[in-house]
């Protein structure tokens, strides 16, 4: 252990902090990427999407998942840093198929979870809800075996689950939006990240919400009208003086938002084409400061530094080097 922290210790003094937002442009059928503070936006991914929206990073194992609700399928790609650049190696992978979500998130072990519902064949009814892809079959290559930890069924009277929304995770909990009906069922809903534990709605503030990014302490979501954020940890869906704040209603579309694992959140605004910031640390209004301005119909965001890329390569080492 005195050798594993000796590593990364190195590898993170040595490392410069080199940050890249990934974006989502559906309208384009591209994956494409800014490398910060340069608004410049180069292609990722060129082709082999449709309907590109949601994205999650897999740090550990340096893979880009991206959703693809046209083709009813998860796709992944290998993710490299050569010099300033990202780049990933021109094969597209198949994470999930026969599935139609635009949401998705990756937990510290590999675990995917997604809104929406697999594809089955009649006599089958498809169940929408929360389900969960175990780290197992990312690795293994199986596609089409998921399965629903929450949906209307499972979450309490009202069902804590009404419509398929944005999801996040802090792997001990899973937290989703509903796309209708957040004012009874729940804009944020918060659940144990394994299924089987009871729901609690956090907000019944909005009626919808659209995407969810978490840091240690709060929630931001967006939704129709602008960006909020709450306390993560609140035990019920009352809004008590702080617990709940509109970041911004300054904004025309806020979709995709993602934190930096620092101080700072950004959001998509589709409507507009270009990308906001603004701080993390504290809730209350803010005025968002324009980061990327020529990101047409922008949708979905993801955020990687090349701090996080180093720090995976040396535990591989490590673990590679214990075998031997």
């Amino acid at each position: 252990m005195h050798l594993l922290g000796a590593v990364l210790a190195a590898v993170a003094a040595g490392a410069t902090d080199q940050q890249y937002l990934v974006m989502t442009l559906p309208s384009l059928r591209q994956v494409a990427y800014v490398k910060l503070p340069d608004p410049t936006t180069r292609v990722l991914v060129l082709s082999g999407l449709v309907a590109p929206k949601s994205l999650a990073i897999d740090n550990a194992l340096n893979r880009l998942y991206v959703t693809d609700s046209a083709q009813l399928k998860v796709f992944w790609y290998q993710l490299s840093i050569i010099g300033d650049k990202l780049i990933q190696n021109g094969v597209q992978h198949i994470a999930l198929e026969g599935v139609e979500t635009n949401n998705i998130a990756v937990d510290g072990t590999g675990n995917m979870y997604f809104s929406g519902k697999q594809i089955l064949l009649p006599p089958n009814t498809p169940t929408e809800g929360i389900w969960r892809n175990a780290a197992i079959n990312l690795h293994t290559g199986a596609t089409k075996v998921p399965s629903t930890i929450y949906s209307a069924g499972n979450t309490g009277t009202p069902a804590g689950f009404a419509a398929s929304s944005g999801v996040a995770t802090d792997n001990l909990y899973v937290y989703w939006g509903n796309s209708q009906n957040g004012k009874t069922q729940g804009t944020i809903v918060r659940a144990p990240a394994g299924g089987g534990g009871t729901s609690v709605p956090l907000s019944l503030e909005e009626e919808s919400a659209r995407a969810i990014t978490l840091t240690p302490t709060y929630m931001f979501y967006t939704t129709e009208t602008g960006i909020y954020g709450a306390q993560k940890m609140k035990l019920d869906s009352s809004c008590a003086e702080g617990a709940c704040v509109k970041i911004s209603d300054k904004i025309e579309d806020a979709q995709g938002i993602v934190w930096d694992g620092d101080g700072t959140v950004y959001v998509a605004d589709s409507t507009a084409g270009k990308i906001f910031s603004f701080p993390a640390g504290s809730l209350e209004e803010h005025t968002l400061t324009e980061v990327v301005g020529a990101a047409p119909r922008v949708l979905g965001l993801a955020f990687i530094s090349i701090t996080a890329f180093a720090r995976a390569a040396a535990l591989a080492v490590l673990l590679f080097a214990a075998t031997w």
